[in-house]
């Protein structure tokens, strides 16, 4: 499934205007071999729906196009209940990439959570970009990179640590103070000297 997801992803129209997976991966396993495979989603969305309301929604009569055999939909829950938790905690400890949507609201609540972490990836990658590339427009000085909703992967910033390892060395170097990063690594910067 990987590969051929891989192979998808890699077509004209996905690189140019991006993809969108859905229901997959289902297990922590699958997840770390899409990463592996060097497929890294940007953001990751769970929507949270009761299990009653799902079976209600499937209830005959309820939704006339949709049809659904019971026994494969236990399965499928069942089966979700028991892996879904740790692939969501895989996104969210090691890429801080998850969102959490409440399924028993509007579609355009679903919407609006949706546009608004993209737009906030989007920003932060846009700033980043800024920052890095154009580091001494602002009055000649060097502007440190914040890596703030850019949801890489974090064993980059524990690579990256410098000697001061938790300790952010911009506030050190700047303002001779400590500051420490380890309560929220997302503000962690990049810094070079």
């Amino acid at each position: 499934m990987i590969e051929l997801i891989s192979r998808r992803i890699a077509l004209r129209d996905c690189s140019e205007h991006g993809w969108i997976l859905e229901g997959f991966p289902q297990t922590r396993a699958q997840a770390k071999a899409l990463i592996i495979k060097g497929i890294n989603p940007q953001n990751v969305f769970m929507l949270q729906v009761p299990t009653e309301e799902v079976y209600k929604r499937t209830e005959s009569g309820v939704l006339t196009d949709f049809s659904c055999d019971r026994t494969i939909l236990v399965r499928h829950l069942d089966q979700m209940s028991k892996h879904l938790p740790e692939t969501a905690f895989f996104f969210q400890k090691y890429y801080n990439s998850l969102s959490n949507i409440d399924g028993l609201k509007s579609r355009w609540f679903t919407e609006d959570v949706t546009l608004e972490a993209l737009e906030k990836t989007m920003k932060a990658r846009l700033s980043f970009a800024r920052d890095y590339f154009f580091k001494y427009i602002s009055h000649g000085e060097e502007r440190p990179c914040v890596m703030q909703d850019l949801n890489y992967d974090r064993k980059f910033l524990k690579q990256s640590l410098s000697q001061y390892k938790y300790v952010c060395p911009v506030t050190w170097r700047q303002g001779k103070r400590f500051a420490n990063c380890v309560q929220r690594p997302e503000f962690a910067v990049l810094y070079s000297h």
